[in-house]
């Protein structure tokens, strides 16, 4: 939460606590409901979380934006639209290869999908690049909301 409320300041949003952000229609969820156990998440786990997160996304009919925070959201929402449709609703592969293609509109069932880097870890102060372009990609999620 401290993180998430953080980002949201550094990108000029003035939220003093997840009410204010849940107030501007914003839900934020983990789409892994567990712990990663070491570095990556273990396949298993994701694909028996995978109807955890396609039944939350379903609780919401009418998104606007999906903000996929890290690698496993990006996979795991991938997972789900290839399913679906039998194709990826974004690139494949880490969320700093999606800086490449940061021009570039993603969509899903007319919902707009951004890839971006997770927001939680230790990631934030080692790489500040990365908190950087979340609060970016926060600032553009607010124009499109």
């Amino acid at each position: 939460m401290r993180n998430a409320l953080g980002l949201f300041k550094g990108a000029g949003i003035p939220v003093k606590n997840m009410n204010d952000i849940i107030d501007m229609g914003i839900y934020i969820t983990a789409a892994l409901k567990s712990p990663k156990e070491g570095y990556t998440a273990d396949p298993d786990t994701i694909k028996a979380q995978l109807p955890l997160l396609e039944a939350e996304l379903a609780l919401f009919p009418n998104l606007k934006l999906i903000m996929l925070m890290g690698d496993v959201a990006i996979k795991m929402f991938n997972m789900i639209t290839k399913a679906k449709t039998k194709k990826n609703a974004c690139p494949t592969g880490s969320a700093g290869r999606h800086r490449h293609w940061a021009g570039e509109e993603f969509f899903w069932n007319g919902v707009r999908v951004f890839p971006s880097y997770i927001m939680t870890g230790k990631n934030l102060l080692i790489e500040p690049f990365k908190r950087d372009t979340i609060m970016e990609d926060i600032r553009r999620m607010i124009e499109v909301i």
